[in-house]
């Protein structure tokens, strides 16, 4: 072979190689451009149901979950509005003193009082622990500030949860009374019905804040003189610091009203609520309480507390016109004492006049949604005047409250049915020790009063287990040297339900998302 056949053939082979080499860089850009489509197909077009992986029915469900951790605000003693005064005239609060009464009950882990800056911690105690009531208790006072009580639940059950209550009274000064408030727990919203904002009357609106972190609440607030809400001469919005309290003046906010709602909502973080009252009439004093909620507005409201000889009067307010008839509950049965249209919009205030001899609550009815609250007065010597805050008070099922060191009540109890029913009512002393048990039992409509002492001596705990989830109640209260003082003293504690707080969590697994 010569050189040139050589030649010849090694060219003939590097165009052969160099076809191959072609061939395959083709082949693989082909075959990367039909890859780079279906990615962009995939990515571009929703897949047929068919073609996913829908999950099956096992991989959906709801669990319910049940609140442990409890916290209760109970507010400081009763105070004057304005401690400077005008002038010549200065506020004296007088010999105000002040009890609260702590009480947990069911399966606690633990129970603690505190001031606000969890400082003083007062652990509850159970002086019974092998006994099957179960209950927890502490006393102290509200001379200086507010408190919170803790509680953390081993379980979620019937008959679980906590009570407290504060009541501070005076036989001399500007506080000559009696003025009691339930410890509440926190809310995104807070509705009250208040009485007049006019020239004597004193209205402090005090928030607490139990989160971590700042909260804003805004409020709303209608009166008696014109619908719609009302331009508030102040701002609006209520600022308070984490772990902090708030004070408000609704009187200068709202002023010359016959009558006041006031809707608060939280736009941060749940927070606590109540209202200090205090009236005068020149140097005179008119009385002061603690307003607790108004509650949802209903078509139906119940309204323990009252006895015979108060004179009352009736706060109203709907949103729309709305008629309504209000009744005395009795002993005997319902007794109507007013019936009046709501023009809508507005607070209507109503006179009902003196209570019956055997009355111990209200009852208001009406065809639409109303919010009710009532104002009970009573008269003294010297021109001496108290008055208390009704609110309405749901059946609970389930339910307890507390009377403070130096009061005694008269626990007062409306049928809220069409049916006779029967429930117990336990008594438990200072220790948590029970001190006895009545069952009673109250026709259709019917009321019925029976003192604290008749659960057994020294019984100042009550707990009510109504099976029927048909009864309201609450307890009057006063103080022995208020009445040795021959001052009108009254109040009202309100029960805390023992039913277990909770919600129901769905989920559900979609496995489409995964595409």
């Amino acid at each position: 072979m010569n050189a040139n056949e050589t030649t010849s053939k090694a060219e003939k082979a590097t165009v052969g190689s160099r076809g191959s080499m072609v061939k395959t860089v083709l082949v693989t850009s082909v075959s990367a451009l039909v890859v780079l489509a279906l990615a962009s197909a995939l990515v571009l077009f929703e897949p047929l149901p068919a073609l996913v992986d829908q999950g099956r029915s096992a991989d959906s469900g709801a669990r319910r979950i049940s609140q442990l951790n409890l916290t209760t605000y109970c507010p400081s003693r009763m105070k004057v509005a304005d401690a400077a005064g005008f002038g010549e005239v200065k506020p004296d609060e007088g010999d105000i003193a002040s009890s609260v009464r702590y009480a947990a009950f069911g399966p606690v882990y633990s129970s603690t009082a505190t001031g606000l800056d969890g400082r003083k911690p007062i652990r509850l105690q159970d002086t019974d622990p092998g006994d099957d009531d179960q209950v927890q208790t502490a006393t102290g006072n509200a001379d200086k500030n507010a408190s919170l009580q803790t509680t953390r639940l081993l379980k979620a059950s019937v008959g679980a949860g906590t009570a407290a209550a504060t009541v501070s009274w005076a036989t001399s000064g500007d506080l000559r009374g009696v003025q009691a408030a339930s410890c509440t727990p926190a809310a995104f919203e807070h509705d009250f019905l208040l009485p007049a904002t006019q020239k004597g009357w004193a209205q402090q609106l005090v928030v607490f804040n139990p989160s971590t972190k700042a909260a804003s609440v805004n409020l709303e607030a209608y009166g008696t003189k014109a619908g719609g809400a009302l331009s508030l001469n102040t701002r609006g919005t209520v600022t308070v610091k984490a772990g902090g309290e708030a004070t408000y003046d609704l009187a200068a906010a709202a002023p010359d009203q016959a009558g006041l709602y006031v809707h608060l909502t939280g736009s941060d973080a749940p927070v606590c609520a109540v209202v200090r009252l205090t009236s005068m009439s020149g140097n005179e004093a008119r009385g002061s309480d603690f307003a607790s909620e108004a509650g949802p507005p209903a078509r139906e409201a119940f309204l323990p507390g009252v006895e015979g000889g108060d004179q009352a009067q009736l706060l109203l307010m709907s949103r729309g016109r709305a008629h309504i008839q209000a009744f005395w509950v009795t002993a005997s049965g319902p007794v109507k004492a007013k019936e009046a249209n709501l023009p809508g919009g507005r607070v209507g205030v109503i006179g009902l006049g003196q209570a019956p001899d055997d009355a111990v609550g209200l009852k208001v009815e009406a065809d639409g949604p109303v919010s009710a609250t009532a104002e009970l007065s009573r008269s003294g010597s010297g021109g001496q005047t108290d008055f208390a805050m009704l609110s309405p008070q749901p059946p609970l099922g389930v339910g307890a409250l507390t009377l403070p060191d130096q009061a005694r009540g008269r626990i007062l109890l409306l049928n809220t049915t069409a049916r006779t029913v029967s429930a117990k009512i336990l008594g438990f002393d200072a220790k948590g020790t029970r001190a006895g048990s009545k069952t009673v039992k109250l026709d259709a409509d019917q009321g019925l009063g029976i003192g604290m002492d008749e659960l057994g001596a020294g019984a100042v705990i009550a707990r009510l287990d109504d099976s029927d989830k048909a009864l309201s109640w609450a307890v009057r209260v006063d103080v022995e040297a208020v009445s040795k003082a021959d001052l009108a003293g009254l109040a009202i504690v309100t029960p805390q339900s023992l039913q277990p707080r909770t919600a129901t969590v769905s989920a559900r697994e979609d496995r489409s998302l995964a595409r």
